[in-house]
């Protein structure tokens, strides 16, 4: 057993829906963790578009927890998902 605190990346998928984002992001900005972990965010957003990047660059510019913003253009939630994990690997082992 270590001690070592544990990380957790939130995936987060999303299409054309800017202020529901901007509302998630809000309550994990809130979040408590107690000290058991810590954490970041990867937005992995399936409009090519890009119509979550203004709230991400919001967010990041007033939160402390790390974010990373991906963009997936091919519409495919599989490809959005499977784009988010690969980010959130790549962050995790950035930090």
């Amino acid at each position: 057993m270590t001690n070592e605190t544990k990380h957790i990346s939130v995936c987060i998928c999303t299409y054309k829906r800017p202020r529901f984002l901007k509302r998630l992001l809000e309550e994990l900005d809130g979040q408590d963790t107690s000290g058991l972990f810590t954490y970041s965010i990867v937005v992995a957003d399936n409009d090519h578009l890009q119509s979550g990047e203004a709230v991400v660059r919001d967010f990041a510019a007033a939160s402390s927890i790390p974010i990373k913003y991906c963009v997936e253009p091919r519409q495919n939630i599989a490809l959005t998902r499977n784009k988010a994990i690969e980010n959130a690997t790549d962050f995790v082992q950035g930090l």
